[in-house]
């Protein structure tokens, strides 16, 4: 313990002491002793001295190459960059001798960090070093180890590239048969088909971008070729009648049109080359005149500004193209719209009768436009009052005035009926729900917001009450919904009635 009584004093030192024996054992022991961190005690080590040695020895360069095994041709080393001799190898005879006995030349091993040759006792070599602190590391192959895999690599190399271009070789021609001359040929034979008059063969080669988009020219010149023939045939079916045909296709901006396309519709010349020099022109027009819809006909139009000319539209959609044949029924939609004014129109009103009513909406509902309908029925209130205060007369201006309110809520999109007496009926025709809502409120509001114009100037409020029954795609009669309609009518008067402290009588 004496050796380490200096520490009592000083407490920066650090002492080992030789090996020697101990006292309790006798062994022999290598002691060393440090502070603490604190300087609250101190720490002390005894190891057995061979152990030391093995664990310095074991920290070694030299060590640490022997312990390498990679490849019996190649040489590891690192080289003392002062001194410049080896101080670790795997080749234990180069340790201690310089790299200039070696056969190395210090310049190089100093500058050239990508790798140089040197002969060493007569054998060609190849060696790369690095810097890393104060040593040189690196290894030394012989050359013939560095190139003998060379030629056989070489060879492998050829052999790959001669089995890769037969293979593709093979491959290719088996493509070049399957996807083009197999397709050639499948293509020749079916051209050859329609050539003897089969147009309904149809090209179907998609084996390829070019195949496919050359099959899909084909087939739309034969069915432009079908299509032309039949429209040809329908159009000369009906060369009795006053009618025109226009046809435009996906792709293609100009429109085809006979003569008589701008006289049905009265374009002039600038609107003719307007509409005809762009498809897209001609659609916007087509689409404006579908809304003029005639209520109860089937594909027959107004014309946009033109309210007295009525014309029919049919077209035919195939594929990427549109062909229309417009016909002028201006003469025959007058005389029935005059035949029928008289026959089906209530004389005080002007609106439609019971039976002119029924006739149109049975037509509409068969023909099945896909829209929403509704029949709402109405019933006046207090033309009794007005009969007995201000005479029948009155109570005519009054039916009157009700006909002229209901009919500008409806529109041109519905149909106003006197159902007889002081009723009315109407039928919605709309191409939505929400569209159809919003007119039955329009009703709602003027139930008790109206007011009738009698005969002498005189202003009275007009009421009314109302019922209404939506028509579905699975619709019953329209007598059904008209009398569903006439019990939701009279429900709406009894609450009305019993706001104001009366009561309803059905009529009978």
């Amino acid at each position: 313990m004496a050796f380490f009584a200096p520490m009592l004093t000083d407490k920066s030192l650090q002492l080992v002491q030789d090996a020697g024996p101990n006292t309790a054992e006798g062994k022999n022991m290598q002691y060393s002793a440090v502070w603490s961190a604190d300087g609250t005690f101190i720490v002390q080590v005894g190891k057995d001295p061979q152990l030391v040695t093995e664990a310095m020895e074991k920290n070694e360069i030299s060590y640490i190459f022997h312990q390498l095994n990679i490849s019996p041709a190649i040489d590891y080393c690192a080289v003392d960059s002062e001194t410049l001799s080896v101080i670790g190898a795997t080749n234990a005879d180069m340790v201690g001798k310089t790299v200039a006995k070696l056969g190395i030349s210090a310049e190089s091993m100093q500058n050239e960090e990508h790798g140089f040759h040197a002969n060493i006792e007569g054998k060609y070599y190849y060696c790369i070093f690095k810097k890393i602190e104060t040593r040189y590391m690196g290894f030394i192959i012989p050359m013939d180890v560095l190139y003998e895999r060379i030629p056989l690599d070489l060879l492998n190399l050829a052999l790959c590239l001669v089995l890769i271009c037969g293979t593709l070789t093979v491959f290719v021609a088996n493509c070049v048969n399957r996807y083009v001359i197999h397709d050639i040929h499948r293509i020749n034979g079916k051209l050859n088909r329609i050539t003897q008059g089969d147009l309904e063969e149809k090209v179907n080669v998609q084996s390829s971008r070019e195949f496919s988009a050359l099959s899909r020219y084909i087939n739309e010149m034969v069915g432009s070729l079908v299509n032309n023939d039949r429209k040809m045939s329908y159009v000369l079916s009906r060369t009795e009648m006053n009618i025109g045909v226009y046809e435009y296709r996906d792709g293609v901006q100009q429109v085809y049109c006979t003569e008589r396309i701008p006289q049905i519709f009265g374009w002039t010349d600038e609107e003719t080359a307007y509409y005809t020099g762009d498809r897209v022109h001609l659609y916007t027009f087509i689409e404006e005149l579908r809304r003029s819809r005639m209520v109860g006909e089937r594909n027959v139009y107004r014309i946009p500004g033109e309210p007295d000319r009525y014309i029919k539209l049919e077209e035919t959609h195939e594929e990427s193209s549109v062909f229309g044949v417009v016909n002028d029924v201006t003469e025959e939609m007058q005389r029935r719209m005059q035949i029928e004014s008289e026959r089906d129109t209530d004389p005080l009103t002007r609106l439609y009768n019971r039976r002119g009513l029924s006739r149109r909406v049975e037509r509409i509902l068969e023909a099945g436009t896909g829209d929403t309908y509704a029949v709402v029925m109405i019933d006046l209130d207090d033309l009794k009052e007005v009969n007995d205060t201000y005479g029948h007369e009155s109570g005519d201006q009054y039916i009157i005035s009700a006909a002229e309110i209901l009919k500008k809520i409806v529109g041109e999109s519905g149909l106003t009926a006197r159902h007889g007496g002081d009723e009315f009926v109407l039928f919605l025709e709309e191409q939505s729900e929400e569209a159809l809502q919003e007119k039955l409120m329009q009703l709602e509001q003027a139930q008790d917001s109206s007011e009738a114009v009698l005969h002498d100037g005189q202003h009275v409020p007009l009421r009314f009450s109302m019922g209404c029954c939506f028509i579905d795609e699975v619709a019953a009669p329209y007598d059904e919904m008209l009398e569903k309609a006439d019990i939701a009518m009279y429900q709406n008067k009894r609450q009305r009635k019993e706001k104001h402290g009366k009561q309803p009588r059905r009529k009978e």
